[in-house]
């Protein structure tokens, strides 16, 4: 590995150098430590620690310095795979945002809702100014994330999460909102609050076979048992189980998975619907339903936790983790559940209706229903999820990099150059923008290519 890296320094230092661009000549980084460098990894895995100094699309348009590189290099963002951002000087005094702002590609923003439209909703935050977003390009808005109805969304770091231990080792590692299994062993955090009506939903990925469990409303973040709720998929077959330290284990229930294939790698997104007062648990796989439980018994969880736990090593990735409030519909068998019909917008006192959002401005929300137009202040609205008639997706670029924030959220562009610590780009959703690196913690480029994995990565 070493004798590779060094021919891969070799060979950028020969083919992209910068006659004169010494390490002390070029823009400063701007880091709070010298020793918080950047680190970039190549397509092929190689990694690189030095500092990113400016970046253009195409061949060689990557500048970087290493300080045992005289001159800067230049490299292809063609074969570039990530960049970890070291931590760099803030400009401004960093904001409390209050509002999420979710787009149908999965990026997400913070800031404050300052106005909505029919065309277009505009932003404000302290890292980028006024960003106007399309309206047809809008999933969800979470203007007040003190009070939203969402338990939990991540994961953001292994912050928070409880793992069994192997030989002493690490059995779970995290990466740009990921988990990946290391070992089989179980990962688990106790939340908050855990709804009585709950929407628990993830995504679960595999190379080999799908062989995992979930545990939910659990007092035992070291095992998928204690008093709690256990879903288990196992190839084409699925199983649900309730816990008791005093009854023990007993079989809910099974279920066929005929779309699971053994041996074929996979991804899919698992949504539970779980109602503790009617002891109802309902399966979705991708949106539509598997098949729905009923517990005869007393409610067996005991607390509010949430764990993982893989069958199998090496071979788990759980990523986009979400428990909220679910107003308590168990969809028909089949049915699909994902599309929305019509905007729809939940209150702080956890009642929701239907319709069409109007606008929103001077703090104040408009929304118009089939009985009444309902003037309402944006500080009683948990949530505002759009409907999908007439929603629209940013186009995929060649020249797209997702930048990921160090506080929240993430967001796609088409590059347009990257000067003076500001990354500049351009989207469908919202014309172009420009973000600061002190707001970022990493940048992936060629998102949309099949890249060389390490072990763990999937």
């Amino acid at each position: 590995m070493r004798t590779r890296l060094a021919a891969t320094l070799l060979a950028i230092t020969v083919l992209g150098s910068a006659p004169g661009a010494g390490w002390g000549q070029v823009t400063d980084p701007g880091f709070v430590d010298a020793e918080q460098v950047d680190r970039l990894t190549l397509m092929n895995k190689d990694v690189i620690r030095g500092a990113l100094v400016s970046a253009v699309p195409g061949p060689y348009g990557l500048r970087w310095q290493h300080r045992w590189i005289k001159d800067a290099v230049y490299l292809s963002t063609e074969g570039i795979s990530s960049i970890e951002l070291g931590q760099r000087h803030a400009q401004v005094a960093a904001a409390a945002h209050t509002a999420a702002v979710t787009l149908s590609n999965g990026d997400q923003l913070l800031g404050e809702i300052v106005s909505l439209t029919t065309d277009a909703l505009l932003l404000r935050t302290s890292y980028a100014g006024d960003v106007t977003i399309l309206r047809a390009m809008l999933k969800r808005i979470d203007p007040t994330i003190g009070v939203s109805s969402v338990a939990y969304e991540g994961p953001k770091g292994l912050d928070g999460w409880a793992m069994s231990r192997r030989n002493n080792a690490a059995t779970w590692k995290y990466k740009k909102g990921r988990l990946y299994s290391v070992q089989q062993a179980t990962i688990g955090r106790m939340l908050e609050t855990f709804p009585d009506k709950a929407n628990i939903e993830f995504y679960a990925a595999w190379r080999v076979y799908p062989a995992f469990s979930i545990s939910f409303y659990t007092d035992n973040l070291q095992s998928v048992s204690g008093n709690c709720y256990m879903m288990q998929v196992s190839g084409a077959s699925g199983y649900m189980y309730r816990y008791s330290t005093q009854g023990g284990a007993k079989n809910l229930g099974t279920m066929s998975l005929p779309q699971f294939k053994q041996h074929q790698p996979g991804r899919v997104r698992v949504q539970i619907l779980a109602d503790k007062a009617a002891r109802t648990f309902t399966f979705l796989i991708d949106g539509s339903v598997v098949k729905s439980w009923t517990d005869a018994n007393a409610f067996a969880g005991g607390g509010t936790g949430l764990v993982f736990y893989p069958h199998s090593h090496r071979d788990l990735r759980i990523s986009g983790i979400r428990v909220s409030e679910w107003d308590g519909k168990i969809p028909e068998q089949g049915e699909a559940v994902n599309r929305v019909e019509e905007d729809l917008i939940r209150f702080i006192n956890r009642d929701k209706i239907s319709g069409k959002l109007k606008s929103i401005a001077d703090e104040t929300v408009i929304f118009e229903t089939s009985y009444a137009t309902l003037t309402v202040p944006i500080k009683r609205v948990t949530e505002i999820i759009f409907s999908d008639a007439g929603a629209e997706r940013a186009r995929r670029r060649r020249n797209d990099v997702r930048a990921e924030f160090r506080e929240m959220g993430s967001v796609t562009f088409d590059l347009v150059d990257l000067q003076n610590n500001v990354l500049q780009g351009k989207s469908d959703n919202f014309t172009e923008i420009g973000l600061p690196l002190y707001v970022l913690k990493s940048l992936d480029f060629n998102i949309y290519k099949e890249k060389a994995e390490p072990g763990d990565d999937f």
